[in-house]
């Protein structure tokens, strides 16, 4: 069985209606090569003073990372790709 990478994006559920919005990276919690399970935080992103977590929906290994602090990021950006263990 073939494992595939996958892509952690900003969920498009947490905007209100309007598409014009933005969130703000504050917190990257792992790095390149870290071990991650499911529900483990791997960024924050901050909009209009609410913080918004983002989980590992699968165990796996940071294989990259797409966003650094203080990035401007809107729905559907990638955030990190993880290889599934």
């Amino acid at each position: 069985m073939e494992k595939t990478i996958q892509i952690i994006r900003v969920p498009v559920d947490i905007w209100p209606s309007r598409r014009d919005w933005r969130a703000t990276v504050v917190r990257i919690a792992k790095r390149l090569g870290d071990l991650v399970y499911h529900g483990d935080l791997i960024a924050e992103l901050e909009m209009e003073k609410v913080v918004v977590e983002i989980e590992s929906p699968i165990k796996g290994r940071i294989k990259e990372l797409f966003v650094k602090i203080g990035d401007k990021v809107k729905p559907g950006d990638p955030i990190a790709a993880i290889d599934p263990e």
